[in-house]
C-alpha cells in the first residue's frame, strides 16, 4: 500500500496520520501513528525535522508502515509492506493536515 498526499508548491504542512491494517483471511491486525511537517520552497519538498512514530502494536510483526516526504513528488508518502508470504492485508489511513502558504518564495 502507498498512498501519496500533495499540497501546494508553496506551502508549509503539519500532519498526523493514523493508520489500521487487517489481514482478510485471519483477522490479524495492526495499527500505527506519525507526526511530521514538511515544507515546499520553490519546488524543494523537505522534512521540518524527523518524522515522530507514536503508538503502534500489530499481532504480525513482519507488517510495517511507514511516512516520508517526497521531493520528486512533492508529496508526503504513506505506506505499508505486504507482510509475509500468503498475507492480504487491507490498509486504511486517516490524515489529518494544517497547512500555510504565503506568496511565491
Amino acid at each position: 500500500m502507498a498512498k501519496v498526499v500533495n499540497w501546494l508548491a508553496v506551502c508549509s504542512i503539519a500532519f498526523d496520520v493514523q493508520i489500521i491494517a487487517r489481514n482478510t483471511v485471519n483477522g490479524e491486525s495492526a495499527f500505527y501513528t506519525f507526526e511530521g511537517a514538511a515544507r515546499n520552497v520553490a519546488g524543494a519538498t523537505a522534512l521540518i525535522g524527523a518524522i515522530a512514530v507514536g503508538a503502534e502494536g500489530e499481532n504480525d510483526t513482519a507488517w510495517s508502515a511507514s511516512v516520508s516526504a517526497s521531493d520528486a513528488t512533492d508529496a508526503i508518502i504513506i505506506t505499508g509492506n505486504a507482510g509475509a508470504s500468503g498475507d492480504n492485508i487491507r490498509w486504511v489511513a486517516t490524515v489529518r493536515t494544517t497547512e500555510v502558504a504565503i506568496g511565491d518564495l
